[in-house]
Parts: structure tokens; C-alpha cells; sequence
């Protein structure tokens, strides 16, 4: 009984082992993921200033005049 212990015990490590590289395997990727969509909406975003420009409204103009 003493063997069979200790082998449950030893694939119990060798999984949880495992377990833990897929883990950080999976958050890096993530990572990876995130980073990408960023850079790309972030040209998206420069590519529309550079369409549209950028318009600044002063303090003092009114609301109605916003919307003009």
C-alpha cells in the first residue's frame, strides 16, 4: 500500500508541475494577445487623428454652440 502511495503521490507532483508550466504558458500568451490588440487599436486611433483631426473646444463656447 506504501508504493502505490508514494507513486499517486509522485504523478500528483508531476501534474501539478505540469499544471503550473501550462498556466504560465497560457498568461504569456495572453499577454501576448493583449499587447498586439493594443498596438493595433492604438494605430487605429492615430490613423483617425490623422483623418478626422483633432478638434479643440474652448471653456467659453456654450453647448449650443458645440453642436454647430
Amino acid at each position: 500500500m506504501s508504493k502505490m502511495k508514494q507513486v499517486f503521490q509522485e504523478e500528483q507532483e508531476s501534474r501539478a508541475i505540469q499544471d503550473e508550466w501550462l498556466d504560465e504558458e497560457y498568461f504569456q500568451r495572453v499577454r501576448e494577445v493583449n499587447d498586439r490588440q493594443r498596438k493595433v487599436l492604438n494605430e487605429i486611433f492615430e490613423s483617425w487623428g490623422e483623418i478626422f483631426g483633432v478638434k479643440e473646444i474652448k471653456k467659453s463656447e456654450s453647448s449650443e454652440d458645440k453642436n454647430f
